[in-house]
């Protein structure tokens, strides 16, 4: 049964294909054109944060498409490729590195705003889940409209400052 805030996803099954597990989140399968994810807490904050991004124009990050059968997140697959852990060398390419802040900057931009009109709250009926920044940033430091990006984006600590410093 679908979390308030998530729609029943409308599409298909078929074949899933398991991904490589990350840092982040272990059964991720691709089916189709769409990822399969397990459901989290923050599902429906995340998903409202992608739609928020949608919304704006930002291309770089995926759907949310609702849930499926399985009770799993269901997103858009977006072609690239993701190091494994410890990193490939061709990640540390220095072209590679430079799209990324790029990106990174493209998305703290379509961030701005977000959730504002409710004190960056997570939407009704959705959680945040956070984990303690790490010993490189001052927390006091960090404004709670990136604080909460940080939150709403990754549980991998090894991210933690990249992520509060590029991300609103």
């Amino acid at each position: 049964m679908p979390e308030a805030g998530l729609p029943a996803y409308a599409g298909g099954g078929g074949v899933e294909d398991r991904l490589p597990g990350g840092d982040v989140t272990d059964g991720l399968v691709r089916v189709g054109q769409t990822v399969r994810r397990p459901a989290q807490p923050q599902s429906a904050a995340v998903a409202d944060y992608l739609e928020h991004l949608r919304a704006v124009g930002f291309d770089g990050a995926p759907r949310s498409l609702g849930r499926d059968r399985s009770v799993r997140d269901v997103r858009d697959y977006l072609v690239g490729w993701v190091p494994g852990d410890p990193p490939e060398p061709w990640a540390a390419d220095e072209n590679l590195l430079a799209s990324v802040g790029v990106l990174l900057r493209r998305r703290h931009d379509a961030s701005a705003g977000y959730a504002a009109d409710r004190g960056f709250a997570a939407p009704p009926g959705a959680s945040w889940f956070c984990r303690p920044l790490s010993s490189d940033v001052a927390v006091d430091q960090v404004p709670a409209s990136r604080r909460l990006s940080w939150c709403a984006t990754t549980t991998s600590p090894r991210r933690t400052s990249s992520y509060v410093t590029a991300v609103r």
